[in-house]
């Protein structure tokens, strides 16, 4: 591992130790926290950034603002609410997790989330040590205007299936959230692989093209998952 990055996963692992207050924070207030931190740090610890590598930066640090905003919101709704005071929700938020359990999570979370900053970590470097030309440069900025795209549509979505989810459970409390796409994973996919992308310009040799590779292959891999588990639950609720 690049020693340079060893600050990077210490700063994610303070994050994601929020986990200690419930499990279930590593996954989303410990991945926005890292996100925003390890932007935030970057740019204060590296002084010649270039234009391409600041709109890097500051889509990852956006990305953790934005979730870290949304989640604070979704946790003042009264449906979000109501949803916690659900008996599945509070069997899965009460079970009790051995603090080795809970470590081990922080730590393998955070080591995900450093890997998702590479490729802004890379596109932060000194200009000599990238490729030149107007082809490389062409396609990072490419890349970064797909993980804008995707940021919008995630956070798009984000709001309006809560807000859905809002009005439907005050209308209708027991009624099922209505099966759609899920056009918000879909957004975070293409984020991150914007993010990729967007560091085509760094990419001098196969080490930097695989030293990239691990964090958004891994964030990808679990939106997917996710993804299609949701899509089950909804259409086999549909159906009942």
């Amino acid at each position: 591992m690049n020693n340079g990055l060893l600050p990077y996963w210490g700063l994610s692992t303070v994050c994601s130790s929020v986990g200690f207050l419930q499990p279930v924070y590593t996954i989303s207030y410990g991945y926005g926290l890292s996100m925003l931190g390890q932007s935030a740090y970057r740019f204060w610890n590296k002084d010649s950034v270039d234009t391409i590598g600041k709109i890097h930066l500051g889509l990852v640090g956006l990305y953790g603002l934005r979730m870290v905003s949304f989640l604070l919101w979704r946790s003042s709704l009264k449906s979000y609410k109501a949803y916690q005071e659900r008996d599945s929700t509070k069997k899965r938020r009460d079970k009790v997790y051995k603090t080795s359990q809970i470590a081990g999570m922080v730590v393998g979370c955070s080591a995900l989330y450093m890997g998702m900053f590479v490729p802004a970590f890379f596109n932060s470097m000194e200009k000599d040590s990238m490729m030149s030309g107007d082809i490389p440069n062409a396609m990072s900025i490419v890349g970064l205007g797909v993980a804008t795209i995707g940021l919008a549509l995630e956070s798009g979505y984000d709001v309006k299936n809560q807000l859905d989810f809002e009005k439907n459970a005050v209308q209708s409390p027991s009624t099922q959230r209505p099966y759609r796409v899920n056009y918000n994973y879909i957004g975070e996919a293409l984020f991150w692989i914007g993010g990729f992308l967007g560091a085509t310009r760094t990419f001098t040799g196969p080490l930097r093209f695989l030293g990239a590779l691990p964090g958004v292959t891994g964030i990808v891999s679990v939106v997917v998952s996710e993804g299609v588990e949701r899509y089950k639950k909804r259409r086999w609720a549909k159906k009942e």
